[in-house]
């Protein structure tokens, strides 16, 4: 059986940095600087690169009306190589968001945030990077 959840992350519980730049009409770009290796992304195929997170999920509601959260975890390769007390360390990711499953609602749709409408984007100006 399928069920379908929703949520949303806070990379900013990630380590981070909010920076500003400017692109090539000297406009201020606000951005957010995720560091690689100090928040244990893994490098996958053609430049990708990935966040290793869990989610767990309950059959109940909390007292917010959430299903479950996702955390920030470590790839399996870093876990077998890491020392206890790294281990312990690496418990203590953050949590990143919360969960909601909607499928347990069948159809009550408050709360969930309504469609943004269509808007055209001007891509003519490139960002720095």
């Amino acid at each position: 059986m399928q069920r379908s959840f929703s949520g949303s992350l806070a990379l900013t519980k990630l380590r981070n940095r909010i920076i500003e730049v400017k692109n090539k009409n000297q406009q201020s770009i606000t951005g957010l600087f995720i560091p690689i290796d100090d928040n244990h992304l893994v490098k996958g195929k053609n430049g990708a690169l990935y966040l290793p997170i869990r989610v767990i999920t309950h059959n109940e509601a909390d007292k917010y009306g959430q299903h479950g959260f996702v955390a920030q975890t470590v790839d399996s390769e870093t876990w077998k190589q890491a020392s206890d007390e790294q281990k312990e360390a690496y418990k203590m990711l953050p949590i990143l968001g919360n969960i909601k499953d909607f499928d347990a609602f069948a159809g009550d749709l408050s709360g969930t945030m309504e469609d943004i409408p269509d808007q055209t984007i001007d891509d003519s100006d490139d960002i720095p990077y």
